[in-house]
């Protein structure tokens, strides 16, 4: 059932892609830029909305999903410039 759940993606993207010039496995390269702008509101809340921009709107359009006006907003900080441990344990 997954198999077949993901040939249905793959032609779905192969017939919106299909004008634009655009594989399937070039397809995801572009849409991983989709960031996420945070607006401050007046009364101090954040609203994240999303930025698709160039190839990534282009995509998007052809594809015509319905995307949210506003992300939902949690006060998680991620921080990726921590060093990993030397040795990592096994599994």
């Amino acid at each position: 059932m997954v198999v077949m759940r993901a040939y249905l993606v793959e032609r779905v993207l192969r017939r919106a892609w299909a004008e634009l010039d655009m594989t399937v496995p070039e397809g995801p390269q572009p849409l991983k830029t989709i960031c996420s702008l945070g607006l401050r509101t007046k009364v101090g809340g954040l609203a994240p909305r999303i930025q698709p921009r160039g190839t990534s709107r282009v995509l998007l359009a052809a594809l015509e999903p319905p995307l949210p006006e506003a992300l939902p907003h949690t006060d998680v900080r991620v921080v990726t410039r921590c060093k990993l441990p030397g040795r990592r344990k096994e599994r």
